[in-house]
């Protein structure tokens, strides 16, 4: 957390100023609904969208750098950590999958109006948040893939054995939302629709776990890669804890020595 802190402050403050005008700009398009005029209500939508994307921008430089820090390492320069290997896929990836889940969002709407001709109008206008983005989010998951290191990929696709889960679900998971966003389009009643549209949207959370709980999973034994430990124990200093010992180089002790007293 401190390493993440000293080297991300500014990136952080300036997530959090966006973070702070998507929070405002949404109560004021929530609260304004039906009473602002319609042309400076969607500018406060586009103003929401803006904030939000910036902040997904800042924080995926953040994120991602855990996962593969680059040039970092040896420069330890703000611009290598956080424009790092993984940057742009992951920023087009996060920004496909964003747009998926909006159109499973909005699925759960849609298929509540009670009047055929409008459900049908906005579950296919749905559907198309769902379904465009996915060659996007495909290719970008492909690029994502490509840019790790090649002992990385190994390690999380074939020396893992508790990611292939998590590796199966997020594969066998996409067909099946593409295929249900297909059915969802077609003309199907009401009392069809909404148990589809339910099960889509939990199938979308699972989705969105299985690509967390890998990029998570991918650094161990690291929490930052090349870097640190998930001890946490510095790299740098792995040969002198193992021949010292933890007790003897750990920062936070008041007892160097384990006895029968402590």
């Amino acid at each position: 957390t401190s390493i993440l802190i000293h080297n991300f402050v500014f990136a952080w403050a300036i997530e959090w100023v966006f973070f702070t005008i998507e929070i405002i700009s949404l109560f004021i398009y929530y609260y304004s609904y039906g009473r602002m005029e319609r042309r400076n209500h969607l500018i406060m939508g586009w103003i929401y969208f803006g904030a939000a994307w910036m902040s997904l921008f800042a924080i995926n430089g953040i994120i991602d750098f855990m996962l593969t820090p680059g040039d970092w390492i040896q420069t330890h320069n703000f611009w290598d950590s956080f424009f790092n290997p993984s940057f742009w896929p992951a920023l087009f990836f996060r920004s496909a999958l964003c747009i998926i889940i909006a159109g499973l969002f909005g699925f759960m709407t849609a298929t509540w109006i009670q009047e055929d001709n409008l459900r049908r109008k906005l579950v296919r206008y749905c559907a198309m948040y769902l379904l465009l983005p996915f060659a996007v989010l495909l290719g970008s998951a492909w690029w994502y893939k490509a840019v790790l290191p090649l002992d990385l990929q190994n390690l999380i696709f074939l020396h893992m054995p508790e990611m292939q889960p998590f590796i199966t679900g997020f594969v066998y998971l996409s067909p099946i939302l593409i295929l249900g966003g297909l059915l969802l389009a077609v003309r199907l009643p009401g009392t069809v629709t909404r148990p589809i549209a339910v099960t889509m949207l939990l199938l979308g959370f699972l989705y969105m776990g299985c690509f967390e709980f890998i990029r998570e999973g991918g650094r161990r034994p690291y929490i930052l890669r090349d870097y640190m430990y998930s001890s946490p124990i510095l790299k740098e200093d792995l040969g002198k804890v193992q021949q010292n010992g933890l007790l003897k180089e750990a920062k936070w002790l008041s007892n160097r020595t384990i006895t029968a007293a402590n």
